[in-house]
């Protein structure tokens, strides 16, 4: 899906703000990176997660503590109607007051049938947001406003994570899927937090900017990469092979993604290393195997874990695969990250294949679930973040 930032929406007077406050560099947080260096260290303190908890992000698990150090607006009316709702009666109250109508106009083209509306406070601040979320990548757009006690509302410009995206003009110009964005109060100040990290892997890229002082600060930025655990969530095999695979898919799905994490971006990976060596009596099938694999692999279908009914029961278009060795037996072992659609998802399929007068044959199949264990990085980022380089 594609999403574009609705820039229409922003006024003239906005439009003339925002370059002003771009024509130079951002205004400094208030003391510097310690807000993100305070957050670090709350983050570190968090307890682990324990598998069944699956992942859990750190921005969403801070807002829940009682220390108000970090607190966010996502409170929901309980449904999209009455989250509209409030929304049109936001706007409703604004016009009473007097507010402009290229304001009125902005906040109005959120469109409620285009997707979900929701307002969002940060704190009890003047400052509020409408935030729109579109789509089934969940693409998130932004009017961002100053609503005081009394008097008009007014319209004020993007925060410094929605405005570079706008700025350099790539898709998406929203938040979307696992890349999403928060109102809420840092340290006691209005705040618009950012947080990204890849569908597969738990690693949260984190950028912070206040309202301060009539402009957005420059953001201070973390990176929080959790080290990986992985159980068996599901098994589907019969014969000798089963004991062993039971045992060992865990370690050929933390083999899959350690690779993954070496070569982003690829489609599919070559052939990776897991377990013993292949015994003599299956070297020349495994020479065959290792052929399949350097030819490209076939179009393969997913081995049947009893449970035919969920759409993710197909590898997605990144796999991998190896010679293995269970049992005493060496077979072909075929991984990719489960997936429905675009959507990629931190399980993983694993499907064992045999040869049988000469064709790949499924012999087994398991989900291997991945969840966050302790920490293994945290540390201060620059922002904005270094592209890769060509």
């Amino acid at each position: 899906m594609t999403a574009h930032r609705n820039t229409a929406a922003l006024t003239p007077a906005v439009l003339a703000l925002a370059a002003l406050s771009w024509a130079g560099p951002l205004a400094a947080a208030p003391g510097g990176d310690s807000l993100c260096r305070n957050i670090l260290a709350r983050i570190r303190v968090l307890p682990p997660l324990t598998p069944s908890q699956g992942w859990q992000d750190p921005v969403q698990r801070l807002a829940s503590l009682p220390d108000p150090y970090l607190r966010i607006d996502a409170a929901s009316g309980g449904s999209a109607q009455a989250d509209a709702l409030a929304v049109r009666q936001f706007i409703a109250a604004a016009e009473r007051r007097g507010t402009p109508d290229d304001v009125l106009k902005a906040m109005k083209a959120m469109d409620p049938s285009a997707g979900t509306l929701q307002l969002m406070r940060a704190g009890a601040s003047s400052l509020y947001a409408i935030s729109e979320d579109q789509g089934t990548m969940h693409c998130q757009d932004f009017v961002i406003l100053d609503a005081p006690a009394t008097g008009p509302v007014h319209q004020l410009p993007q925060p410094p994570q929605a405005q570079a995206m706008i700025d350099d003009g790539d898709e998406p110009t929203a938040f979307c899927y696992t890349d999403t964005a928060f109102v809420g109060v840092v340290a006691g100040q209005p705040a618009f937090i950012e947080e990204n990290y890849p569908p597969a892997f738990p690693d949260y890229d984190i950028s912070v900017s206040t309202w301060a002082a009539g402009r957005w600060t420059r953001p201070c930025a973390i990176k929080v990469i959790y080290s990986r655990r992985y159980s068996l969530a599901d098994i589907h095999c019969q014969g000798a092979v089963c004991g062993p695979l039971r045992a060992a898919a865990p370690a050929i799905g933390a083999s899959f993604d350690d690779q993954a994490r070496l070569h982003p971006g690829a489609e599919d990976t070559a052939a990776f290393a897991w377990g013993p060596p292949v015994p003599a009596r299956d070297r020349a099938k495994a020479v065959r195997l290792r052929a399949i694999i350097a030819d490209g692999l076939p179009s393969l279908p997913a081995p049947d874990i009893g449970q035919a009914d969920d759409q993710s029961d197909t590898f997605g278009e990144r796999r991998s695969a190896a010679v293995v060795v269970l049992g005493g037996h060496a077979y072909l072992a075929v991984i990719s990250h489960s997936h429905i659609g675009w959507r990629i998802y931190a399980r993983l399929i694993l499907g064992l294949y045999d040869l049988k007068d000469g064709n790949l044959v499924p012999v087994a199949g398991a989900f291997v679930d991945q969840f966050e264990g302790p920490i293994a990085e945290a540390a201060l980022r620059p922002w904005p973040p270094a592209k890769p380089t060509p």
